[in-house]
């Protein structure tokens, strides 16, 4: 039982010093999850007879050079915007 007790009690430590943090991280994961659905259904709902253009299949693209490039345009631009953001010293402080 004190084995047991030796291993639990880092574990009951950890959660109480950040649970704050891992709240914090559910909530973040469950509003992606949402999002997700959300997008999803509507891209279900996409009548692809009428936009024969539409580069969506049902679920997912049909090529998939595109989403690659853009997916590493907005990839890149995020990292552009925090490296700005840490080299211009935009953080939340007092002024």
């Amino acid at each position: 039982m004190n084995k047991l007790s030796l291993l639990i009690s880092p574990v009951i430590q950890f959660l109480k010093t950040n649970y704050v943090n891992i709240i914090a991280g559910v909530i973040l994961i469950a509003i992606f999850c949402f999002v997700f659905y959300v997008t999803t259904n509507s891209l279900k709902k996409l009548k692809t007879i009428i936009f024969s253009s539409y580069p969506f299949d049902l679920f997912f693209p049909q090529g998939g050079a595109w989403s690659i490039g853009y997916f590493f345009i907005v990839i890149i631009a995020l990292g552009l915007l925090i490296f700005l953001l840490a080299k211009g010293d935009f953080y939340l402080k007092p002024a």
